[in-house]
């Protein structure tokens, strides 16, 4: 064997050996990349619902922290009848409460409706429900299960701190975990109020007609989404009578103020700028960002629909000048049903609508990106042939979980909760690897010196144990057969 092919041959021997250690040795990744998320079908149109019958339409989602995930549904025709509330507990679906059971005392008659499931802490929930009374009037209530036990928490007839009575509940809008239950409700003079029912009783945070900080008086509550914080102060956007300001955001503290967030007129501090026109959607992180959705007029156009952090930490999340990632090419028009979730680690969940051709996507801003979880059109996991077409609902946890109800390209409905898959993350060689790469190599370089030796007249000819490499038309194996 000539002295050049020896050489050659080790070097490739041992190049060989390296690259094996170091693909052991390399930092490993995860399989998924940061914003990707894991869909999980919950439950379709026909499936068999929790407690009997077969579900027909599906709608309005709610998750908690440990990953809940409560939904309506339609146990018979016609569609948009709420018959059953359905929590999946992550294993399997239960009925938690269905059309013709016994409403909590002191009704006791059969729900012949309920609607606006939310989901508190402790496996809590509250709900909104008609009933039917022997007169065959179907008034409506709010209301709570705690602890394995429900109550009543508001009803027809109810009166309230500042006058009249509550005739009946409009919206279900939230519940925290400290178990209050924020509803909206008409009254029996026909006005809106606002109102936080609390086991403790029921507390005013506004009413139509009352006198707002910002001048005038508040109109008519709008079906626009407040926001009830875990201490029980509430956010709430509210068009205003006989005033310069017509639209504001106004806080009630958890001590009972009242005051204004953002109104009308206030710039912009961010950095396209511009003036706030109208906000109809509010609500704070737990670490204190005020997040808005609304319309501000801006210089180089007459109105942009912004999601935006406004204060000393001022920043936009998406406006209507952004391009969606992919969307193809189709900017953001607004966010379906009023209002962008946002959890503890200050990612914001996004239900949103494009401008051009009015496509449903799911969006997570997590540092400043966003990262699609559902678009329209995507082909639905284990479906063949079916692709997403609505977002109807989502919902956002602080794990960063999303219940999502959505409809599909064949018209049925589903509810899918989607989890973020890890992130990339290096994973450091332990250093019993690294002592055992060095221990491959160094056995190695001995191993191919063994040789056996004979003399060859003067010469000592050594011969490498290791066979023949296979040969090729390659450079390096040109240099072996001494031809280069």
């Amino acid at each position: 064997m000539r002295p050049m092919r020896r050489r050659v041959t080790a070097l490739r021997r041992r190049h060989h050996l390296l690259a094996a250690l170091f693909a052991l040795l390399a930092p490993q990744r995860a399989p998924a990349q940061p914003g990707q998320y894991a869909l999980q079908e919950i439950a379709r149109a026909g499936d068999p619902a929790p407690g009997g019958g077969v579900m027909t339409y599906l709608l309005g989602v709610d998750i908690d922290e440990s990953g809940r995930v409560l939904f309506h549904a339609s146990v018979s025709p016609p569609p948009f009848t709420s018959d059953v509330i359905a929590v999946f507990d992550g294993v399997s679906l239960h009925s938690a409460v269905r059309k013709g059971e016994l409403a909590p005392p002191p009704v006791g008659q059969p729900f012949a409706l309920i609607y606006h499931g939310r989901l508190g802490g402790a496996g809590a929930l509250a709900w909104g429900g008609w009933y039917r009374l022997p007169s065959t009037e179907m008034p409506s209530g709010t209301f709570v299960r705690s602890g394995g036990a429900d109550s009543t928490r508001l009803l027809r007839g109810q009166p309230l701190p500042g006058g009249g009575t509550v005739y009946g509940i409009n919206y279900v809008w939230d519940m925290n975990d400290a178990g209050d239950v924020l509803v909206q409700v008409t009254l029996d003079s026909g006005l809106t109020a606002l109102l936080l029912a609390r086991s403790t009783g029921v507390i005013e945070v506004e009413r139509e007609g009352q006198a707002t900080p910002a001048g005038g008086v508040f109109a008519a509550l709008d079906p626009v989404r407040p926001w009830l914080g875990e201490d029980g102060s509430v956010l709430f956007p509210a068009a205003i009578v006989g005033s310069g300001v017509q639209y504001a955001v106004f806080e009630r503290s958890a001590g009972g103020s009242l005051s204004v967030v953002v109104s009308q007129g206030d710039p912009l501090l961010t950095a396209r700028g511009g003036t706030v026109e109208n906000i109809f959607a509010a609500s704070r992180s737990r670490s204190g960002d005020l997040y808005v959705t609304g319309w501000v007029l801006r210089p180089s156009q007459l109105d942009a629909q912004v999601v935006a952090v406004i204060g000393d930490s001022a920043r936009e999340i998406v406006a209507s000048e952004d391009v969606l990632p992919g969307m193809n090419g189709e900017h953001f028009l607004g966010v379906l049903n009023g209002l962008p979730r946002m959890n503890a680690a200050g990612d914001v969940m996004l239900p949103v609508l494009t401008a051009e051709s009015y496509q449903h996507a799911v969006f997570v801003s997590r540092d400043g990106v966003l990262h699609p979880v559902i678009r329209e059109g995507d082909p639905i996991p284990g479906r063949p042939g079916e692709a997403f077409r609505s977002v109807d609902d989502a919902a956002f946890n602080d794990a960063g979980q999303i219940a999502i109800a959505i409809s599909s390209s064949n018209g049925s409905t589903s509810v899918f909760l989607a989890t973020p898959a890890p992130a990339e993350v290096p994973l450091a060689p332990p250093l019993t690897f690294i002592a055992l790469g060095a221990g491959i190599v160094a056995a190695a370089r001995r191993y191919t010196r063994l040789v056996r030796s004979f003399q060859n007249g003067s010469r000592k000819v050594r011969f490498r144990i290791f066979p023949e490499p296979v040969r090729g038309s390659s450079p390096m194996n040109e240099i072996e057969r001494g031809t280069l």
